[in-house]
C-alpha cells in the first residue's frame, strides 16, 4: 500500500514494511522526505543500540503503521540554523574553487595535467 502521503506517516510513528527484497523492517518513523520519497527508520538492536535503516518508500510495502511515540527522540531535537548552514556552505564552495584554481594551470599541456592530477591525488602540489 502507498502510504507516503499518508499523514499518518510522522516522526516518531512505529512502522513495519517490507522491502522487494523481502527484508521486514520495523522501528520508528526519523524523518521523512517527500521530494525524494526517502524514509529513515530507527530499528532497534537492543536497549542502547538502534540501526537506521533509509527506505524509498517506492520499493516497499508499507504493512502496519502505528500512532507517534512519546519519547526523548523528540524533545532533543533543535532547530536546524540554516545561515549556518548557507555559511558553511558557502565556505566549502570558495575552498573548492580555490583547490580548482590551484590544481589549473592554463600554460601546460593536457598531459602535463593529467600527470599533476595523479600526482596531486597522493601527495599534495602545485604547479
Amino acid at each position: 500500500s502507498n502510504m507516503a502521503t499518508s499523514p499518518m506517516l510522522q516522526i516518531g510513528a512505529e512502522i513495519h514494511l517490507k522491502t522487494y527484497l523481502e527484508k521486514t523492517i520495523t522501528g520508528q518513523v526519523e524523518a521523512y522526505d517527500p521530494q525524494t520519497n526517502l524514509l529513515i527508520i530507527r530499528s532497534y538492536v537492543s536497549p542502547k543500540c538502534y540501526d537506521y535503516h533509509v527506505v524509498n518508500l517506492g520499493y516497499v510495502t508499507i504493512e502496519r503503521i502505528g500512532e507517534p511515540q512519546p519519547g526523548p527522540h523528540h524533545s532533543n531535537r533543535h532547530p536546524i540554523d540554516i545561515e549556518k548552514v548557507k555559511r558553511r556552505a558557502t565556505i566549502e564552495v570558495e575552498k573548492k574553487i580555490c583547490e580548482a584554481k590551484r590544481r589549473a594551470n592554463p600554460d601546460a599541456d593536457r598531459r602535463a595535467r593529467a600527470v599533476f592530477q595523479a600526482i596531486d591525488k597522493t601527495l599534495k602540489c602545485e604547479w
